[in-house]
């Protein structure tokens, strides 16, 4: 006798294709969905025991309004137990039917796997600052990261236990969604917090950081803006971990005088990329807290001249030099000292010269084009003065 099976994913009927009385209804006993990375489509994985019977059973799975992604449906019957045949009937795309051999009978747990589309997420991250006890510019950030996600399949997932799959298939992570199994009805939009599989609710935790104020008149028009530096990490799998997590909206937490920030400071933009790290001069991660009010730089050109005229074989002028002599003043009202830096844009044909005070050793990297001019514990009260020359060579000048 072939038995007939019918598999409408959230309801599970069998059916005997010569007797009524073999009817059954079977219960899910689990359900696996794993979020891939950018994409909108989910690896399901459904968990049901079926009562095989003697011979040949036929299993049929319809998934009529569900966006099952064609082809993609699979039955693994348990061991010791064969698939004889896959068929989808004419003219319904939504059904695929197994012919299963269920050797002596047996009753076990059997797994549908197929992808589902329209499962549209993303991940909202939030980072934390939290400042050394002895230098409130230094100290480390936390990272962690809630999950949205809309279901648009046209099925309901309920209480499955949902995960997110993160990098490349030789190097995949996984996060977890929430604490439990959770519930996606169809049309719905939730979010639940997504930690790492370890159980910890961070994901990174412990990165080093600072905080530094920085005048760059190329990049910020003029203002002083306020920056969260990352570190690169020491630790190679945390490192791996930060550039498998895809780009996101990221809220930023940073306390102000010793208190735990209640709203988010700034927000920004996790986007580290393989580019930055040890390779490359300057912070690892660069985070714009924006402007700040209460650093005050004033600009002056104190001095032009034209020198170093040059002609061409007709008299007429091919180069010449364009001298400068500035000089900026800083004042810092924030009330405390800061760590600061102060740039100076130097163009490809640019010379800059006679910084004083001299910068020091170990100045900071360049900001692109601009070049440090200055830079250290910037106390408050204090105008601190900065001069220097920026020679710009015209023409043939060099």
């Amino acid at each position: 006798m072939q038995r007939a099976i019918a598999l409408v994913f959230c309801l599970l009927i069998m059916t005997s294709a010569a007797t009524a009385e073999l009817q059954q209804t079977l219960t899910r006993t689990g359900m696996q969905v794993m979020l891939m990375p950018g994409s909108s489509q989910a690896e399901v994985s459904e968990i049901c025991d079926i009562d095989y019977r003697r011979g040949l059973n036929s299993i049929t799975i319809c998934h009529t309004g569900a966006k099952v992604v064609a082809d993609t449906m699979t039955l693994l019957p348990p061991d010791g137990l064969d698939v004889v045949r896959t068929a989808r009937p004419p003219g319904k795309a939504d059904t695929v039917v197994w012919e299963v051999d269920g050797g002596a009978g047996t009753t076990q747990p059997t797994e549908v796997r197929y992808t589902l589309d329209g499962i549209k997420w993303k991940l909202v991250y939030r980072m934390d600052y939290a400042p050394s006890s002895t230098d409130p510019m230094q100290g480390t950030v936390a990272l962690c990261a809630d999950v949205e996600v809309t279901n648009e399949s046209g099925m309901d997932l309920t209480d499955c236990a949902l995960s997110i799959q993160i990098g490349a298939r030789d190097e995949v992570e996984t996060l977890t969604v929430g604490t439990d199994t959770v519930d996606v009805p169809a049309g719905w939009t939730r979010r639940w917090n997504a930690s790492m599989a370890d159980g910890g609710r961070g994901i990174i935790e412990g990165l080093p950081a600072r905080i530094s104020y920085v005048y760059d008149p190329l990049t910020f028009k003029g203002s002083v803006h306020k920056l969260l530096l990352l570190s690169r990490p020491d630790d190679e799998a945390t490192l791996l971990r930060a550039l498998k997590l895809p780009q996101s909206a990221m809220d930023i937490y940073l306390p102000t005088d010793g208190v735990e920030a209640e709203l988010p400071s700034v927000s920004a933009t996790w986007q580290p990329t393989a580019g930055t790290g040890e390779d490359v001069e300057g912070p690892w991660l660069e985070i714009d807290a924006g402007a700040e009010a209460s650093i005050v730089v004033e600009s002056r050109l104190m001095g032009l001249k034209i020198d170093k005229l040059n002609l061409d074989k007709t008299g007429r002028v091919a180069g010449y030099d364009i001298i400068e002599a500035r000089r900026i003043e800083i004042t810092n009202y924030t009330g405390s000292a800061v760590a600061f830096a102060a740039y100076q844009e130097v163009a490809s044909k640019w010379v800059l010269s006679g910084i004083k005070p001299e910068l020091g050793e170990a100045p900071p990297a360049a900001r692109g084009a601009a070049k440090p001019i200055w830079f250290g514990e910037l106390e408050a009260g204090e105008p601190t003065t900065v001069e220097f020359t920026v020679t710009k060579h015209q023409g043939t000048n060099t």
